[in-house]
This record gives C-alpha cells, sequence and structure tokens, in this order.
C-alpha cells in the first residue's frame, strides 16, 4: 500500500473530490501491481466519483421527497389484484407522464397499496433525476392554512412549482373545512399542467361532484354563474379585433366589453343538462356554502351588442353537447 500523500489530500478536500480522496492510496496500488497507464488509473477513480456522486444525490433526492416509508415497484405484488394493468403502471415509471405535466388518479379502496403504487412511481421519478415531494392531504391541508395565516401561501405555492411531481395521499379519508378545503383547491388548481400530480384517494368520481350550497336565494338555491360557449367567445373577440382595425378606436386607446350570456346558469341546470345530453346519471351531493361565493354572477353584455354587434347564439345545450362530443372523441385530451 502506498502512503498518503498530504499535500494531495489537501488539493482533493479543496477540489472537493471525496472519493479520490479516499480511494487514490488503493487505485495506486492497484495499477502498479498490474501496470496500469495513468489515464486508466485516473479513469477507475474518476467512475468511482461519479457513481458516489449520483448515490449521494439519489439520496438527498429521495430524503427531500419526505415518503413516509419508501416503497418500490419491484416489491409490489401485483397478483393480488389481476384486474391492475401491470404493463401500465410499468410504464408510467418511466416518466413520460412527468414530462408532459400530466396527473395521475389512484382510486381503490383502503389497504389495496394505492399509496404503494404512488410512492413506486415517485421514487422511480428520484432516479430519474426528478424532484419530488409527498403528502398527505391532511399534512399538506395544515401546512397550507398555515402558510395562509402567516401570509405566505404564494411563496408556499411558488416553492412548490420548481418540483417536477408532488404526490398527494389519502385524499377523501379526512373532511376538511371550508378554509382547507378552499387551500387545497387553490394549490391544486395552481400546479394543473404546470407539474405532475398523483392523487390517491378512497373516493369514486361518482362521490367527487359537490354542490356547494343549495340555499342560495336563486331559482333552484345553488349558485348562479354566466357560462358562453367557446364559438361564441372566439366570435366576440374577432368583433373586437375587426373593430380596433376600424379607427374606431384612437391609436393606444382601449376599451372593455363583457362577453356574457346576460343570464345565468344555476349548478343543477348544468348537472341536468349534462345528463339529458350523455343519458347518464350524475350522482352529486349537497355540501355546505363556501366562504365568499355569491349567489350569482354574470355579465350585462348591452354594450357588446350596440357597438361590436355581438351576442350569444349557443345555450346551455349546445355547450354541454359539444363538450361531450369532443370527450367522447378525445378521451385523452389534447395529445
Amino acid at each position: 500500500m502506498m502512503e498518503q500523500n498530504p499535500l494531495l489530500d489537501s488539493y482533493l478536500r479543496q477540489l472537493r473530490l471525496p472519493t479520490f480522496l479516499r480511494l487514490y492510496n488503493q487505485f495506486a496500488t492497484d495499477a502498479a501491481r498490474n501496470n496500469q497507464d495513468a489515464v486508466r488509473f485516473l479513469l477507475a477513480l474518476a467512475e468511482q466519483e461519479v457513481h458516489q456522486r449520483q448515490h449521494n444525490m439519489l439520496q438527498e433526492r429521495l430524503k427531500t421527497a419526505r415518503f413516509p416509508v419508501l416503497k418500490e415497484l419491484a416489491d409490489f405484488d401485483f397478483s393480488c389484484l389481476p384486474q391492475l394493468n401491470k404493463t401500465q403502471i410499468l410504464d408510467l415509471a418511466r416518466g413520460e407522464y412527468i414530462q408532459q405535466k400530466q396527473s395521475l388518479i389512484l382510486i381503490g379502496n383502503p389497504g389495496l397499496g394505492k399509496t404503494h403504487l404512488a410512492t413506486g412511481l415517485a421514487a422511480a421519478a428520484c432516479r430519474q433525476g426528478r424532484k419530488v415531494r409527498f403528502w398527505t392531504a391532511a399534512g399538506l391541508v395544515n401546512e397550507l392554512l398555515q402558510a395562509q395565516d402567516e401570509h405566505r401561501l404564494h411563496r408556499f405555492i411558488a416553492a412548490t412549482l420548481k418540483l417536477d411531481l408532488v404526490v398527494l395521499d389519502e385524499l377523501g379519508f379526512i373532511p376538511f373545512s371550508h378554509n382547507g378545503a378552499q387551500a387545497l383547491f387553490t394549490f391544486c388548481s395552481e400546479l394543473y399542467e404546470r407539474l405532475a400530480l398523483i392523487i390517491t384517494t378512497n373516493l369514486k368520481f361518482a362521490d367527487w361532484v359537490q354542490i356547494f350550497g343549495d340555499d342560495y336565494p336563486t331559482r333552484d338555491g345553488t349558485g348562479i354563474r354566466d357560462y358562453i360557449h367557446v364559438v361564441d367567445l372566439v366570435k366576440g373577440h374577432i368583433k373586437a379585433i375587426a373593430a380596433l382595425n376600424s379607427q374606431k378606436f384612437e391609436a393606444g386607446g382601449c376599451k372593455a366589453y363583457n362577453l356574457g350570456a346576460g343570464r345565468g346558469y344555476s349548478v343543477l341546470e348544468i348537472i341536468n343538462a349534462f345528463e339529458k345530453v350523455t343519458g347518464k346519471t350524475i350522482n352529486y351531493k349537497i355540501a355546505p356554502r363556501r366562504a365568499g361565493d355569491l349567489a350569482e354572477c354574470f355579465a350585462n353584455p348591452d354594450l357588446a351588442l350596440k357597438e361590436l354587434n355581438w351576442k350569444v347564439e349557443k345555450n346551455l345545450d349546445d355547450m354541454v353537447a359539444d363538450t361531450w362530443n369532443w370527450q367522447t372523441k378525445n378521451p385523452e385530451g389534447y395529445i
């Protein structure tokens, strides 16, 4: 065994090459014994340094993800769930859904391994060099409410957006307060299509539809909002651009037009329209009102009619029919 070189040790510490420092003596002895040239000797040391750094970085990503228990897909017993598509799960582990900023929802009864699968997929993402964070739904809501009370919710969400993947476990196991539910909704809305999200829940999709309040002073007790067809919206923008190009406005001028139906549709009316168009029953639950929600909110489009000769041409049934037609033909969304 060769003697340690204090000056070399000092340089390696300054260069932050701990694996070089730990192994160069042993590797130099082996190289001399086997008549290896200097390049082979340095290559062997460099490989060990790189491998150690990759290992350390992976361990740091796994630690930062804060998994309650690290579970691997290789340890999941797919034979216990023959209806689960193993090929699809292993394909998801490649991480393309993360690159495309898609969301995954794992639904099932307690004890089936949803958390195991979510953790396994997230651990695979860590191994691909991606930044991951795991939360239980209850734990996340507590952190969101604390951030809100301390006036740093925006910074909390901004920090989360630097991640590649968020795992939200056990959604629906514990009911939230109104403020908690609203904070969680805001959080998920900000993340949507900006990073990948994995959600595990025991709630079936039929249990996800909730009507927040049925005791408003409206025609059926549910909130009313103004919705218009996207085609009407496009036509309104075209007419607005035409008005700008017609020199009706001074250079640099600006004018606001409300594009709306001038009437609203209630939550129940929208649900009924979907049932009528799809021929399917939509199960829903009445939940308490959300703080800050108005009973009615709709636009006054009179100025758009007067100056742009614009008004809506399509009704709620048209909107629902076209939405359902597009979704039926494009079940995977935009590809």
